[in-house]
């Protein structure tokens, strides 16, 4: 029998609300997933009345991988506003302290790998938000706790933990475990999220609202990077069909269409099968968030020259060059500066844009073959450009 801890119930109950999806469910902030009890998946929780009954993630020593907002209090605690150049070396040693506290706590401590999590206070066999950063649309069913393990496990024998700087190894397989087996049991050891999903949707009343929230980290990479790496449109060889330790190798930081079609078909094809656990005549809805445009993220920052673009009956604003933020148009026309141009990220967005359409006419096919609507479409990427598009200067 599963039980969840802090009031979370016994397995059986109805379970009001249930969370998949990535960092933004997760409730990533600073670089880390530290404030889990601001992420908005959380908030709507309070609002119906569940504060004792939703289990989600406690991160200690900052979160993982790196928490930037505590090395910036540490920083302005110890040298105030500014550094002056002769305290420099000192302050990169405080930084480094920083980063090391959250490598030992994740890699030797209490939030290692081989130790149960203890972040709630109690006993925890299951959370009822299972989203972590990184997450893709394939990891929802393809990532499992036995995959992070065996990964982590390469990652601690690849002799970098000694390297300055570097933080937690395998920050996304670590966070990705205490996900989904907080316990560490052995029976727990191929829970994916959707298997979370199916076991809960299964039990007597079953799970009444479903948030998810996939596929920015199928595009997200680009802007992370500031490069393209697309999935090659390999229609005998998708990227959802391999194992997920391979899909990972290919390091793809952008889906082709075509393959994120097919992955997204194959993800609703997952949830509904594991929501039709619960009795046709039961009212569950799942909420689905489509995916933001890259350029709308606050990773990359674009300088230069503004051009207007109409897509899809909708004029967006492009700068001519997107690069990280302490950077400036001059430093990438006169420096050695890593960016996309404005032709590579237009690329990405009408790609996002094309994952967006697939995603409300799959939403549309899933309703139709429903006794009732039972899919419902939050237009995330509109509401955010629309949001980029009022704060951009001159519109």
């Amino acid at each position: 029998m599963l039980v969840s801890g802090n009031g979370g119930g016994v397995a059986g109950y109805l379970m009001k609300l249930f969370t998949i999806g990535d960092s933004i469910s997760q409730g990533f902030m600073s670089g880390a997933a530290a404030r889990t009890n601001l992420a908005y998946s959380t908030l709507i929780a309070g609002c119906m009345g569940l504060e004792d009954g939703y289990e989600h993630p406690r991160w200690a020593a900052g979160g993982l991988p790196i928490n930037l907002e505590i090395i910036l209090r540490r920083l302005e605690r110890q040298y105030g506003d500014n550094v002056n150049p002769l305290e420099w070396a000192l302050a990169l040693r405080t930084v480094n302290r920083v980063i090391e506290d959250a490598e030992d706590y994740y890699e030797r401590g209490d939030g290692r790998a081989d130790a149960p999590y203890t972040g709630n206070g109690a006993e925890v066999m299951f959370f009822h938000n299972v989203a972590f950063q990184g997450c893709d649309v394939a990891d929802s069913w393809a990532l499992t706790p036995a995959v992070c393990q065996e990964m982590i496990s390469k990652a601690e024998s690849g002799g970098d933990d000694f390297l300055p700087f570097s933080g937690p190894n395998a920050a996304y397989y670590r966070t990705a475990l205490k996900v989904l087996n907080p316990s560490l049991e052995a029976e727990y050891d191929e829970f994916s999220q959707i298997r979370w999903l199916a076991e809960h949707a299964s039990k007597d009343e079953g799970v009444e609202n479903l948030i998810l929230w996939l596929g920015a980290n199928n595009a997200l990479g680009t802007v992370v990077t500031l490069q393209i790496n697309q999935t090659p449109n390999d229609p005998q060889n998708r990227p959802h069909e391999m194992p997920h330790p391979e899909r990972a190798g290919h390091r793809w930081n952008l889906w082709h269409p075509a393959d994120f079609e097919a992955e997204y078909g194959k993800l609703l094809e997952k949830v509904d099968e594991a929501m039709r656990g619960n009795d046709s005549e039961k009212d569950w809805k799942v909420f689905v968030g489509n995916v933001p445009l890259v350029t709308i993220a606050p990773l990359a920052k674009g300088v230069g020259p503004t051009m207007e673009i109409e897509r899809d009956g909708k004029t967006s604003v492009y700068f001519k060059y997107y690069t990280y933020f302490p950077f400036e148009e001059n430093d990438v026309r006169e420096r050695d500066i890593i960016y996309l141009t404005l032709a590579e990220a237009l690329h990405i967005d009408d790609c996002i844009r094309a994952y967006n359409r697939d995603i409300s006419r799959l939403l549309d096919e899933k309703n139709k073959e429903q006794p009732k609507k039972r899919y419902y479409l939050v237009d995330t990427c509109g509401i955010l450009e629309s949001l980029a598009s009022s704060a951009t200067p001159g519109r």
